[in-house]
């Protein structure tokens, strides 16, 4: 199970997603890409249409779930459920919050090589970060982490935690501190 959590904005690269998992499905047909975004201010529901539209020439709906009305207590579920968390952001990102809100829940991140994103995924493994910024990269990258063995998944998902309790709320507000 991918996630992407997002609003929907062409910014974010959910476009892009969707067209890799077009190419994933082929040899890893049991894969599910969820898109969970917000309904509200920062609700297009043009770029909806549009990945609706784009999932149904891609015939790949089986393998493609939007969710929205996720209360935030609950989105730390959504992270344990998935295996990998896919940061699709194609401009610049200030911090990647998701990111390390993944990686704490043991989710894996996946992202393009994009603002604060990229030193982040480089604390885990550098070869989690997509380097070109188009749908055919990242579903390389996509096929490389399914191809991982469960040991390497595992190695993963630990750094992936090891690196966000460097961003725990206790640490940074020390840091603060200290720099205040």
């Amino acid at each position: 199970i991918f996630l992407i959590l997002s609003r929907l904005e062409r910014r974010k690269g959910i476009h892009l997603a969707i067209q890799a998992f077009g190419n994933v499905i082929k040899n890893h047909p049991d894969s599910l890409l969820c898109i969970v975004f917000p309904i509200g201010e920062y609700s297009y529901p043009e770029m909806l249409e549009e990945y609706f539209s784009q999932v149904s020439k891609l015939n790949i709906g089986q393998h493609v779930h939007f969710i929205t009305g996720v209360n935030v207590k609950n989105v730390p579920l959504y992270f344990q459920a998935s295996n990998f968390f896919l940061m699709s952001s194609v401009e610049l990102e200030t911090f990647g919050l998701s990111t390390i809100e993944a990686a704490a829940s043991g989710c894996v991140p996946i992202g393009f090589k994009s603002g604060a994103t990229t030193e982040l995924l480089y604390k885990i493994n550098k070869k989690l970060i997509v380097t070109s910024i188009n749908a055919k990269s990242l579903a390389k990258k996509i096929n490389w982490a399914l191809s991982l063995t469960n040991l390497e998944k595992q190695k993963l998902r630990l750094q992936s935690i090891k690196m966000s309790d460097a961003y725990k709320w206790s640490k940074t507000s020390k840091s603060l501190n200290k720099l205040l």
